[in-house]
């Protein structure tokens, strides 16, 4: 490929791409990079940790276990609400 084809993002462009911070070396990295420029680490996208849960409450079903308790609770609590 050419040099005069690669294509360049833009002024306007770099705002909506924004910036990364590479997790090996704190580097600020251009969003739209594979690898950092600095140590050419591969540049992971970031995901927020999740609740640990009990071994024993992941083992029969973890977070939906969870969910499907509060809203048959919740459902319960309605019911009787109206009953009375």
């Amino acid at each position: 490929m050419a040099r005069s084809e690669v294509a360049v993002a833009g002024r306007d462009e770099l705002d909506v791409i924004g910036f990364v911070v590479c997790s090996q070396c704190g580097a600020h990295i251009r969003a739209d990079r594979k690898w950092c420029l600095r140590c050419q680490e591969p540049l992971v996208a970031y995901r927020q940790p999740g609740l640990p849960l009990p071994a024993w409450l992941e083992a029969i079903g973890g977070g939906t276990l969870i969910l499907a308790t509060v809203l048959s609770l919740a459902v319960l609590v309605i019911v009787i609400t109206l009953l009375q």
